[in-house]
């Protein structure tokens, strides 16, 4: 009987020829056989106080260690943590979608959807230009779409009002107004000369 000899630790393991031997010879309290089913009823432990204790390789795209069908957790083998954090932490894939007209407003941690109409109301208001200004604001809750101006035409140019602004205008913290602004070169005593309506487009949600 031919035997070779590996070195796992401070133990030997003697490779015993198997042409003779079934899967039943290898035992607790034995030697473990290669290429056999090893069988054993206690924990199995192999230590080296030198280095890694056991190295297995395998060909390309084959596991290098399979534990059967058995789903239970290995200690400090499996991942439970992705780097300190539980799988209820991290947000589920989007499984879900809204319909032709609504816009998603909410995804929850399983990945559902909450779904809100997109449509709109609009309205627009009306201010006007006192002095060398002034502008039409939105109320609150509703947002400024756009906006603009209307001047009468006046035939005599020295009487004409010449706007020098025509934009959005912020309102405490939002542009929520149309601003008009008039040079005041082209107003007799800083007043219009004729009246100046300014619009602002608002809209909302529904």
């Amino acid at each position: 009987m031919n035997t070779a000899r590996i070195g796992v630790a401070a133990t030997v393991i003697a490779l015993v020829g198997v042409g003779a031997l079934s899967s039943a010879d290898a035992a607790t309290g034995d030697k473990v056989i290669l290429g056999r089913s090893n069988a054993a009823t206690t924990i199995t432990t192999i230590k080296n106080s030198r280095g890694t204790a056991l190295a297995l390789s395998s060909p390309r795209g084959k596991p290098a260690l399979s534990v059967g069908g058995n789903s239970a957790k290995v200690r400090d083998l499996n991942s439970d943590l992705l780097d300190g954090l539980d799988a209820t932490a991290f947000q589920r894939r989007v499984r879900g979608a809204c319909q032709v007209g609504t816009a998603v407003v909410s995804v929850s941690a399983t990945g559902a959807v909450s779904c809100r109409s997109t449509s709109l109301s609009s309205m627009v208001v009306m201010g006007t230009v006192d002095n060398v200004g002034g502008g039409a604001y939105c109320p609150s809750g509703w947002a400024l779409g756009g906006g603009g101006y209307e001047q009468p035409f006046i035939a005599d140019e020295a009487k004409r009002d010449i706007v020098r602004a025509s934009r959005p205008s912020q309102q405490f913290t939002t542009y929520n107004g149309w601003l008009v602004v008039v040079d005041p070169r082209a107003i007799n005593s800083f007043e219009v000369n004729q009246p100046t309506t300014v619009y602002a487009v608002c809209l909302k949600a529904q």
